[in-house]
Protein backbone atom coordinates (compact mmCIF):
# COMPACT_ATOMS: atom_id res chain seq x y z
CA UNK A 1 0.00 0.00 0.00
CA UNK A 2 1.34 3.43 -0.89
CA UNK A 3 2.46 5.48 2.06
CA UNK A 4 1.15 8.97 2.64
CA UNK A 5 3.68 11.80 2.70
CA UNK A 6 3.26 12.38 6.45
CA UNK A 7 4.07 8.69 7.12
CA UNK A 8 7.27 8.91 5.10
CA UNK A 9 8.22 12.20 6.77
CA UNK A 10 7.66 10.73 10.26
CA UNK A 11 9.79 7.69 9.38
CA UNK A 12 12.57 9.92 8.06
CA UNK A 13 12.49 12.09 11.21
CA UNK A 14 12.68 8.97 13.38
CA UNK A 15 15.68 7.64 11.42
CA UNK A 16 17.47 10.99 11.74
CA UNK A 17 16.73 11.06 15.48
CA UNK A 18 18.20 7.57 16.02
CA UNK A 19 21.28 8.43 14.00
CA UNK A 20 21.79 11.66 15.94
CA UNK A 21 21.09 10.23 19.43
CA UNK A 22 22.61 6.74 19.11
CA UNK A 23 25.09 7.24 16.29
CA UNK A 24 23.53 4.24 14.51
CA UNK A 25 22.59 4.17 10.84
CA UNK A 26 19.21 2.39 10.56
CA UNK A 27 17.66 1.72 7.16
CA UNK A 28 14.29 0.50 5.89
CA UNK A 29 14.63 -3.19 5.02
CA UNK A 30 10.93 -3.91 4.33
CA UNK A 31 7.54 -2.19 4.08
CA UNK A 32 4.05 -3.42 5.03
CA UNK A 33 5.36 -6.47 6.88
CA UNK A 34 2.53 -8.90 7.65
CA UNK A 35 2.74 -10.37 11.17
CA UNK A 36 -0.51 -12.37 11.13
CA UNK A 37 -1.65 -13.97 7.86
CA UNK A 38 -5.15 -14.69 9.16
CA UNK A 39 -5.97 -11.12 10.17
CA UNK A 40 -3.49 -9.45 7.75
CA UNK A 41 -2.16 -7.44 10.69
CA UNK A 42 1.00 -5.64 9.66
CA UNK A 43 3.41 -2.87 10.52
CA UNK A 44 4.55 -0.14 8.16
CA UNK A 45 8.33 -0.48 8.14
CA UNK A 46 10.98 -2.95 9.23
CA UNK A 47 14.17 -1.11 10.11
CA UNK A 48 17.61 -2.72 10.18
CA UNK A 49 21.00 -1.82 11.58
CA UNK A 50 23.45 -4.67 11.04
CA UNK A 51 21.80 -7.74 12.57
CA UNK A 52 19.36 -5.67 14.66
CA UNK A 53 15.74 -5.29 13.55
CA UNK A 54 12.95 -2.94 14.64
CA UNK A 55 9.29 -2.57 13.68
CA UNK A 56 7.91 0.90 13.00
CA UNK A 57 4.12 1.08 12.86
Amino acid sequence: MAKKSYEKEAKDRFLRHIERERSEKWEVSAEDVVTDLETRRDFDYQLSCGSKRMALA
